[in-house]
């Protein structure tokens, strides 16, 4: 038949096959594929649970009366929802009237899947967007447009996205970004470092200072210069850089040849065919 899930707060949910049931809010929810039907409990005529089956009369929209049907393979899954739909049975709303029977039907999983990724590209990250393009323009252009050798689009356009990537990943690992930030706005201060004796690194440390503005701001790091000063970003203040220029330069060296390095070769590829493509015009 299929089976039930349960928690302390959500209660009871009977699974048969298609079929979801379950009590939330003081509201009957029951799902069967892609219809679903939200009975207030005000709306709750009976409940019957003989055996394996559970029977709900109600009451819909126009007061006429209607019934669901369920069965589940135990009988204990059957009588506990059966409990806890009679425990709402009645419950109106706040306002004293019976809230209405809703009924929806979700869209079929092409169209569900296709309005899933409109909205993503629309109001989600940067990334969805540049993934989009590149599978709708990237990839027709790699095929159709006339470079030889023919396999060199395909091929430039499969691992082309490991360049922005892996350069990224770079970006992370070295703290480029955190570097960036304190270049353009960070301002030093002096601190006073104790050692962090709940991490287990050894050079983890404790920054203690005081902002422009006199707030005490206590930050947490790893690596830290000999000098007792910190630079930390006026709009986060528990954003801090204590590295030193040449340990940060030995950190980008080190990951870019762990990361950048193959980001880089992942775009040649593409680089490769668009000057042989730009070169068929002269």
């Amino acid at each position: 038949m299929g089976e039930s899930n349960s928690g302390s707060a959500a209660g009871v949910v009977l699974v048969n096959g298609r079929t979801r049931v379950w009590v939330r809010d003081g509201v009957l929810h029951w799902q069967r594929g892609r219809s679903s039907l939200t009975v207030p409990g005000a709306r709750i005529r009976r409940v019957e649970c003989a055996e394996s089956s559970l029977q709900v009369d109600f009451l819909d929209e126009s007061g006429t009366a209607a019934t669901l049907t369920t069965r589940h393979r135990n009988p204990a899954v059957t009588a506990a929802l059966g409990a806890e739909i009679r425990a709402i049975v009645g419950d109106a709303a706040p306002g004293g009237s019976a809230e209405a029977v809703r009924r929806q039907v979700r869209r079929v999983w092409p169209v569900r899947a296709v309005a899933g990724l409109v909205r993503r590209v629309r109001h989600g990250s940067r990334w969805w967007r540049a993934a989009t393009v590149h599978l709708c323009v990237g990839l027709p252009a790699a095929i159709w447009l006339p470079v030889e050798p023919r396999f060199l689009g395909v091929v430039a356009w499969l691992v082309l996205p490991l360049c922005p990537a892996l350069l990224r990943a770079w970006v992370v690992m070295a703290e480029l970004d955190t570097w960036w930030v304190m270049r353009r706005r960070g301002v030093t201060v002096r601190a006073r470092f104790e050692s962090d004796h709940q991490s287990e690194s050894a050079t983890a440390y404790v920054a203690h200072f005081r902002t422009l503005e006199g707030r005490e701001v206590s930050a947490y790091g790893q690596i830290r210069s000999s000098r007792d000063e910190i630079r930390y970003d006026p709009q986060d203040p528990s954003q801090v850089d204590a590295v030193p220029r040449a340990t940060r330069l030995a950190i980008a060296a080190g990951t870019f040849m762990l990361a950048g390095v193959v980001g880089v070769a992942a775009g040649l590829p593409a680089l490769v065919w668009l000057v042989l493509l730009v070169a068929q015009r002269f």
